[in-house]
């Protein structure tokens, strides 16, 4: 029986068409903003959206990265995950995450025990936009999932979003 990663690389590479799909990746970082792997299951798929990525057409929004993983107790974690140099504004960052997480949602159809995460990795971001995005992105669910929305800062372990 297949795990649920083997079915997620699987779902990728059937969208990707058997073209190249030079989006899977080993880090978590763009232009200023990085997020660290440490502690990280090794098992885990990383898929860079701005790379090569036939998933999405080149002119539909998107987040930064797709990220999947199993925890210990065969949980899938599903992360759209959106990295700000800068201040990160809730009228371009919540489209980018809504984006991300229904195309994460897509490939992880009818696996068992998903948890879905909006992750926005950001230098600085005011108080005002805190509360905007939280209000934006309150009422948002895809199917049964509903989105856990995490805010981290840059240069912080991913693992801290999944409460580790």
């Amino acid at each position: 029986m297949k795990t649920s990663l083997q079915i997620i690389q699987e779902r990728i590479d059937n969208r990707c068409n058997s073209r190249p799909c030079g989006c899977v990746v080993n880090t978590c970082s763009k232009s200023g903003c990085k997020l660290t792997l440490e502690d990280l299951p090794k098992d885990r798929v990383f898929v860079d959206m701005d790379r090569n990525c036939y998933l999405v057409n080149n002119h539909s929004k998107r987040c930064d990265y797709l990220f999947f993983c199993c925890d210990s107790r065969r949980v899938t974690w599903v992360a759209a995950i959106e990295l700000k140099k800068g201040r990160a504004v809730a009228s371009e960052v919540v489209p980018q995450l809504i984006a991300g997480a229904r195309l994460a949602t897509q490939i992880v159809s009818k696996i068992q025990d998903v948890e879905l995460y909006m992750i926005i990795a950001f230098q600085g971001i005011r108080n005002v936009e805190l509360n905007e995005l939280r209000k934006r992105t309150r009422k948002i669910k895809f199917g049964d999932l509903k989105p856990q929305l995490v805010f981290l800062k840059c240069g912080s372990p991913l693992k801290k979003a999944f409460g580790y």
